[in-house]
């Protein structure tokens, strides 16, 4: 067996269980933001829309459009006719020398 493989292995199976399970303390090592990492909640309606389309811009923050919408069922079913056919022809042999009255 090569080492190498293996070698990666252990570091992908170290690296995923660092992610999963240790996040927090992962998180605790990188440098703490130098800008307010939550902004303060803003109303409904919208107002809070342009409020916080120009906030946005002023701190550098991605901006969002929300939609609202319903579900609605909507019919997919695909109705087709038609007739089918073979498209290939027999051609019958005998091994015995005999004649083939009706196939």
């Amino acid at each position: 067996m090569r080492l190498f493989p293996v070698l990666i292995a252990i570091l992908v199976a170290a690296t995923i269980y660092a992610f999963v399970f240790e996040r927090e303390r992962l998180t605790a090592m990188l440098p703490a933001p130098s800008s307010p990492s939550a902004p303060a909640a803003e109303p409904d309606g919208e107002e809070a829309g342009a409020a916080g389309a120009e906030g946005a811009q002023e701190q550098g923050i991605m901006r969002v459009v929300v939609q609202r919408s319903e579900a609605r069922e909507v019919d997919s079913a695909v109705v087709l006719r038609g007739r089918t056919e073979a498209n290939r022809l027999v051609e019958v042999k005998s091994s015995l020398p005999i004649q083939i009255v009706a196939t």
